[in-house]
């Protein structure tokens, strides 16, 4: 998993809190919201961000092996492994941010659309 990758998309979620938070009580929260959040919601977070990602490694792993083994076959599970995580954080960056901290059926449609 990149983390820098992780703490942006996390930073983003913070935000978004603290935005809805703040509307609803007609003023700005600041610090208060973002610690609110931290408290509330960052295991959460970060435990179904890694599922996710952790889950579409090993889709992603099986599949590309599955495809390319014939192809490729001394590439070792070490390389591929390097590969599809290389793969997913890229891919990740462009949706993490709408999958964590949501229900599992969305979590499972965007791991099949991908």
């Amino acid at each position: 998993m990149d983390l820098k990758k992780f703490l942006i998309n996390q930073k983003i979620e913070i935000e978004k809190y603290k935005w809805v938070e703040s509307q609803k009580a007609n003023r700005d929260l600041g610090q208060a919201a973002v610690t609110e959040w931290v408290n509330k919601n960052a295991k959460k977070y970060r435990e179904e961000y890694e599922e996710v990602y952790n889950e579409l490694v090993k889709l992603t792993t099986t599949e590309c092996k599955k495809k390319l083994a014939a192809k490729f076959p001394t590439v070792s599970d070490e390389i591929w492994q390097h590969f599809v995580t290389t793969v997913v954080d890229t891919f990740t960056n462009n949706w993490t941010k709408e999958v964590c901290c949501c229900k599992d059926d969305k979590k499972k449609k965007h791991l099949e659309e991908i």
